[in-house]
């Protein structure tokens, strides 16, 4: 172009057209060779084309008039002809439609503003060049157009060049002024997109010491378009990579650059994402496919697409963004209609109903549903959560809409159990009403009774008629005996015969629970086995705790731990809060029965943590009772009484967890010195126990606690009579609470007996795996030897604490030791031993113990094989009660 403006007073017809895709540099090129003409003495008349300004007749040639270069005198006739052009009057039908063709007659008054012009550059090109430089000529009103053709005709013989730049993919209109212009000698520039290695020396000569990394990934997002190239370096020199500002912004000038088809066609693809295709984009844009398949090209040319993908995902989100919401909210469910009649399968219509924020139609409706089945089915609960919100929204009726809020609390309970309460309070009239059926029924009566409306469960189940299927029937025993200690207290829950032997779900729920709060007829092992041996599912959760209390108040605390163990990973696995927090408490209680106190409270107050007070509802008591439990036995009184400051539900205290409450409450203020408080917390407990008909000593000792009050008001007559009655209430299995009872006996027994009813007791203690009881029956033992003269067998079972490293486990009527006193000269496991070995007596596997400790799988192996013969014990659901061998275990102010 340089030479050819060099050799322009020599030569004729000097026009050169330049074309190119999108953003390539056409422009760029124009403003170099504009510089070049200006700093060699040339006339330079310049004009750009607009998308806002096609409708403005004769546009381009008012800016070549107006550009401030022509004489003044010329200047001003021009000026003259175009005010006089802009005056009402004169041919209405001319003036306000543009020229239909290129080869229509030129209006009068743009043909004499023409010749003016024109008139003016030849007589300007006998001093010197006159170059005439129109940008994106595709943007020119046809009238325009006309008057570029006539000069071009007029300037043939003149030292005159003319440069013309426009899109590759010309409009029908523009074509033919390109046909025409092209009739006569021209040469014709086509700019392309960089290749790699033109793209690399673009990056290098503007970062000193570019990676080949920086510039490769460039060119993968650029296509090689220089604008995105630059904006791009841009974004690295600033360091601005995560977003890529520049880069972004660049992107949409070049769409906002082009017809309004580019944009449109644009937005259909980032709308429709991974599920673009031709006709979907049509269809969206409301364009013919041959216009879609050009706009492609041209966003594919520019390096924005290829071919009906985005080079950059980041490209699909910035146009995303910059559309307004309203209209995106619309492209999504026109979209998702689209889809819809195109046989698409449900989750990805959801999707995009999801997007539009809206689901009018019953078809919708009905989409969302289904896609919230295949989201679960996947263990995907976000996102069959959000299909069922939006399908909540736009629910026809009540009979449409409540299995929807049942299907969202049954995803919403296993994360936040609030958050299920919340969402079936609209829907207390129908669930009362009995308008249930299926899972919604377990999901109803679920969330009720855990936060303790027994009312509106027994309503409900009224309503019902009070007979359900017997896995639904399964699934609310559980839930009523872990709240109420018995179905039949509040519920109306019948089965006949018949239904018990034929579903074995339902027959070993009522087993199970049955050994919560009485004396079992047959061995529950079995039964609980029924409901432990499988995986984990939230639906199950209430049947799966009862087994496993059921185990622990059988004296299976050892079968418990194991499957405790196992489901915690699979809990933690799940992400389901709610169970890893039940199962927590579980292992927690477990901690507290073999006499592993700092644990017990540790993982009591884990599982407090893991909801918040609100989400706990009745069963806050839980957690609560077991770390008051462990804290009162270690002598924190402190941190017991703060335990109790915490606030707890009303409703609370009409359940079994009000009664572990009390319970708590009761051997706090009993050994905190509160004697007549405990009394009153004791009795009352008791009362309640009997009222409900749960009077089990396995499952809470409260005439044991309430003997130790009236013994230290001096009354052991009534301490004997309620020790006794303990002992006869209480089963052979429940070793720990027979031996507990046993070692209070002894204390208001005769003298002479007391050796032979504390070494029963120990040998209930040690069965139950309890060292810290076992110690303090040892104390006993040695006392009461020492009363009767017995110095040897005193003096043995003084060494035996001594190994046990308790000596903690005192009486709670003698002083507390000091904080801070030793409890033997040397641990028997190293640090890193007994760190190891406490994480896997919580249930952790090797791997999640390597993870956590940062160190190898085959170090924690090693840790653990030293750790068993150092605490004598066999295998991992032993460790928790070989622990407490250690005495940093041992000592509470650890």
């Amino acid at each position: 172009m340089t030479a050819l403006y060099t050799s322009c007073d020599q030569a004729k017809d000097r026009v050169v057209l330049v074309d190119g895709g999108m953003a390539v540099g056409k422009t760029e090129l124009l403003h170099v060779f504009s510089e070049h003409v200006r700093e060699n003495g040339g006339l330079l008349l310049n004009a750009t084309g607009a998308r806002a300004e096609r409708t403005l007749r004769m546009g381009l040639i008012r800016q070549l008039c107006g550009s401030g270069r022509l004489p003044p005198e010329t200047s001003a006739r021009l000026s003259r002809l175009i005010r006089a052009d802009d005056q009402p009057g004169g041919d209405p039908e001319a003036r306000a439609e543009p020229a239909a063709a290129i080869g229509r007659a030129i209006d009068r008054a743009d043909a004499e503003l023409t010749d003016m012009l024109c008139a003016a550059v030849l007589e300007l090109s006998a001093d010197r060049p006159v170059v005439l430089c129109v940008d994106d000529v595709h943007f020119a009103d046809d009238a325009s157009l006309q008057a570029l053709l006539y000069l071009r005709r007029r300037i043939s013989s003149a030292a005159v060049m003319m440069v013309v730049s426009f899109w590759e993919r010309p409009r029908n209109d523009l074509r033919a002024f390109c046909a025409e212009i092209t009739r006569f000698p021209h040469e014709w520039v086509r700019l392309r997109s960089l290749n790699r290695d033109e793209v690399a020396d673009l990056v290098n000569r503007r970062i000193d010491q570019a990676d080949t990394r920086t510039a490769d990934l460039c060119y993968a997002m650029s296509g090689g378009n220089p604008l995105l190239v630059d904006a791009l370096v841009d974004d690295h020199l600033k360091e601005a990579t995560a977003d890529y500002p520049q880069f972004a912004g660049a992107a949409l000038s070049c769409l906002y650059r082009w017809e309004a088809a580019i944009l449109d066609v644009a937005r259909a693809v980032a709308v429709f994402g991974d599920h673009a295709t031709m006709s979907y984009t049509a269809h969206l844009t409301g364009l013919d496919e041959e216009t879609v398949d050009e706009s492609l090209s041209v966003l594919t040319g520019a390096g924005l697409l290829d071919g009906m993908r985005w080079r950059h995902m980041g490209m699909a989100d910035t146009v995303l963004a910059d559309i307004p919401p309203e209209t995106l909210g619309q492209l999504n469910a026109e979209a998702a209609q689209t889809l819809h009649r195109d046989g698409a399968c449900a989750r990805v219509i959801a999707e995009f109903l999801v997007k539009a924020g809206t689901a009018q139609a019953l078809w919708a409706v009905e989409a969302l549903r289904t896609a919230a089945k295949e989201a679960l089915r996947e263990n995907n609960a976000p996102a069959a959560a959000r299909y069922l919100e939006l399908a909540l929204r736009h629910g026809a009726d009540v009979q449409d809409r409540l299995p929807i809020a049942m299907a969202l609390a049954r995803l919403e309970w296993p994360v936040d159990p609030a958050a299920a309460k919340l969402r079936l309070a609209p829907w207390r009239r129908a669930i009362v009403g009995g308008h249930l059926a299926g899972a919604d029924v377990v999901t109803a009566l679920r969330t009720l009774l855990w936060f303790g409306d027994g009312d509106s469960a027994a309503k409900a189940l009224t309503a019902l008629g009070g007979s359900l299927e017997p896995g639904a029937a399964a699934g609310v025993r559980s839930m009523s005996h872990l709240v109420y200690g018995s179905p039949d207290r509040l519920l109306p829950l019948g089965e006949d015969a018949g239904a018990l032997a034929a579903d074995s779900r339902l027959n070993t729920t009522k087993v199970l629970g049955t050994a919560l709060t009485a004396r079992p007829s047959v061995d529950i092992t079995g039964a609980a086995d029924f409901h432990l041996r499988g995986d984990l599912h939230d639906s199950t959760a209430e049947s799966v705790v009862v087994a496993l209390l059921a185990l622990i108040h059988t004296g299976h605390t050892g079968q418990a731990a194991a499957a405790c163990a196992r489901l915690l990973v699979q809990a933690r696995t799940r992400g389901s809060t709610t169970f890893l927090a039940l199962l927590e408490c579980v292992q927690a209680e477990i901690a507290l029965l073999h006499g592993d106190l700092p644990g017990a409270a540790e993982g009591a107050r884990t599982a407090l943590d893991r909801l918040d007070a609100r989400g706990w509802g009745v069963f806050i008591g839980y957690p609560l009772s077991i770390a008051v439990q462990a804290e009162t036995a270690m002598h924190r009184y402190e941190n017991a009484a703060e335990l109790l400051q915490r606030a707890v539900p009303e409703a609370m205290r009409r359940t079994v967890f009000g009664l572990r409450y009390l319970y708590a409450r009761g051997l706090f203020t009993l050994h905190a010195g509160r004697t007549p408080q405990a009394v009153n917390d004791l009795e009352r407990c008791g009362r309640l126990m009997r009222e409900w008909r749960i009077d089990a000593p396995a499952f809470i000792p409260w005439r044991g606690a309430l003997a130790e009050a009236h013994m230290k008001l001096h009354r052991p007559q009534i301490a004997h009579e309620l020790l006794t009655r303990q002992l006869a209430l209480t089963p052979p299995a429940a070793s720990r609470t027979r031996g507990v009872t046993l070692r209070l006996l002894a204390s208001v027994s005769r003298r002479n007996e007391r050796p032979r009813i504390l070494r029963q007791a120990l040998e209930q203690l040690r069965a139950s795996g309890d060292r810290f009881e076992v110690a303090r029956a040892l104390f006993d033992f040695s006392r009461a030897c020492t009363e009767i003269g017995d110095v040897a067998q005193a003096r043995l079972a003084d060494q035996q604490v001594e190994r046990l490293g308790l000596t903690a486990a005192r009486d709670p009527g003698e002083a507390p030791l000091k904080k801070g006193t030793r409890r033997r000269t040397a641990s028997l496991l190293s640090e890193a031993e007994r760190r190891v070995a406490t994480l896997a007596a919580r249930g952790r596997t090797n791997r999640e113990i390597g993870r956590e400790l940062y160190i190898t799988v085959s170090t924690v192996e090693q840790h653990l094989t030293r750790v068993y013969r150092k605490l004598q014990v066999r295998s991992r659901t032993d460790l928790h009660l070989g622990l407490f061998l250690d005495p940093k275990a041992a000592n509470p102010g650890t």
